[in-house]
């Protein structure tokens, strides 16, 4: 008898959460209904050379995010290919990050064309350019570029 009683319960429940559940969307299509997290795509990209604009291989990129909620949101590392590009494609919520500090450090020394002195530079939100329009929960995709002029040491 208690299962049975159990039973019929589930199926009322189930019935008026349900009921609930569909009461909450548009009928007459004026707004569409979302559900979810909103979330921006950032790009960072950029190409590192030595003082006479030749690329640099091997160059390690750590680039530290820091957002209004939490002070260390992430940190990634990234190295320059062949012609001293680098690209990183990241998901975040809510926003683009509001400072970014990147450090560029030559890792192999003389294997790249000589031993250059790490550098660092200091971004802001108001250096993303927006690449990507956003709708609904999805706030659009922003790109910042980096140019880094690494000297030599001597």
């Amino acid at each position: 008898m208690r299962k049975r009683i159990y039973r019929v319960e589930m199926l009322l429940l189930s019935g008026v959460l349900g009921f609930l559940g569909f009461s909450c969307s548009d009928q007459f299509g004026e707004t569409p209904d979302m559900y979810g997290t909103p979330v921006t795509h950032f790009i960072i990209k950029g190409a590192v050379t030595d003082e006479s604009g030749k690329p640099i291989k091997g160059i390690r990129v750590i680039t530290n995010y820091r957002h209004q909620y939490n002070e260390n949101a992430f940190t990634d590392t990234l190295y320059t290919n062949e012609k001293g590009q680098f690209e990183n494609v990241k998901q975040y919520f809510p926003s683009v990050p509001n400072e970014i500090e990147t450090e560029f450090t030559d890792m192999d020394g003389e294997q790249n064309g000589g031993s250059f002195k790490s550098e660092i530079q200091e971004k802001t939100k108001s250096d993303f350019v927006q690449t990507k329009e956003g709708k609904g929960f999805f706030s659009g995709e922003f790109t910042l570029t980096i140019k880094q002029i690494l000297k030599k040491i001597k």
